[in-house]
C-alpha cells in the first residue's frame, strides 16, 4: 500500500526543519510553531476561523498532556536556583573536587557527578549547580574548558536525560505517543543508554587526549570563563548548608516520584 505525500506532510516537514534550525541558532521557537500550526489547519480545514481556533485547541491539549511535565520542570528550576544562591551548592560538589588531581580525573569525575545531578535535577540546572565550583578546579588540574564541557553533556543530556530513570519525565512522553507504559519503555532505552554512553565518553576522551597530547587544545586561564553568582553569604550558615540538602532530599525525590504522572 502506497502513500502520497499531500501539502500537510511537506509543511510538516519544512516547519520541524525550521524549529531545529532556530534551536540550533538558540532563537525561540514559539511563534515559528504557532505558525506551523495554523499554516497546517488551513491546510487542512481550508477556513479561516477553524485555523485560529486549531492554535487555541492545541495550547489546551498541550496543557492537558504536559502539565505534570511543566510543574516538574518549575520546580526543579527553583530549587535549583535557591541551592545556587544561597550557596548549597558548594558544599553539595565540594567534597567531589578533592579527586579531581590531573585531567583524567577531572573528565570522569566532573561527568559521572553530572550525571547522578542530572539524574535529580535534569542536565540544565544541574550545569548550574557544578560549572561554578568544579570548571575552576578542572582547569587547575589541567583539562581544558572544552573538556569540561564535553563531559557535562556526554554524561548529563546524553546518558542521564536519555534515559530519565529518576524523574522519567523523558519516558512518559515517549510512553503517552506510543500508547505503551512508562516501565516498558525504560526496560527497552537501557541497553541503548549503555551502549551510547560508553562508546561517546570512551571516544570524547580519546580524542581529547589526543588533541590535547598534539597541543590542538590548550587549558586555559579560569578568568572569564566562570559567570558571577550572586551568593547570600548570611542567608545560611555552614551547618545549614550541609544539613538541608541531605533532609530536603528525600521528600524532594518522593514528590517528583509521584508528581510524574
Amino acid at each position: 500500500m502506497e502513500m502520497e505525500l499531500t501539502a500537510l506532510h511537506w509543511i510538516y516537514v519544512v516547519f520541524i526543519a525550521l524549529i531545529i534550525g532556530f534551536m540550533v541558532k538558540r532563537r525561540d521557537t514559539t511563534l515559528i510553531c504557532i505558525i506551523g500550526i495554523f499554516l497546517l489547519a488551513l491546510v487542512a480545514t481550508g477556513s479561516l476561523a477553524s485555523s485560529i481556533s486549531g492554535i487555541f485547541n492545541s495550547f489546551i491539549f498541550a496543557i492537558t498532556e504536559l502539565m505534570s511535565t511543566i510543574l516538574i520542570i518549575s520546580i526543579i528550576v527553583a530549587m535549583s536556583t535557591v541551592l545556587t544562591k544561597s550557596g548549597i551548592n558548594d558544599v553539595m560538589i565540594a567534597p567531589f573536587a578533592k579527586f579531581i588531581k590531573n585531567p583524567t580525573l577531572a573528565f570522569w569525575v566532573i561527568g559521572i557527578v553530572m550525571m547522578m545531578i542530572s539524574w535529580f535535577f535534569w542536565p540544565s540546572p544541574a550545569v548550574a549547580l557544578l560549572g561554578a565550583v568544579l570548571l575552576p578546579v578542572a582547569l587547575r588540574a589541567g583539562l581544558p574548558a572544552l573538556g569540561v564541557a564535553m563531559a557535562m553533556n556526554l554524561f548529563g543530556h546524553g546518558i542521564a536525560l536519555s534515559g530519565d530513570f529518576i524523574i522519567q519525565a523523558a519516558p512518559k512522553l515517549t510512553g503517552d505517543a506510543a500508547s505503551i507504559p512508562v516501565g516498558d519503555v525504560i526496560a527497552a532505552s537501557i541497553p541503548l543508554v549503555i551502549t551510547m554512553g560508553v562508546v561517546t565518553t570512551l571516544s570524547a576522551f580519546i580524542l581529547l587526549k589526543r588533541d590535547m597530547k598534539l597541543g590542538r587544545i590548550q587549558p586555559a586561564d579560569n578568568e572569564g570563563l566562570v559567570q558571577d553568582q550572586t551568593i547570600s553569604e548570611d542567608l545560611l550558615t555552614l551547618a545549614q548548608k550541609k544539613f538541608l540538602p541531605f533532609s530536603f532530599r528525600l521528600p524532594f525525590c518522593w514528590m517528583l516520584w509521584h508528581c510524574r504522572f
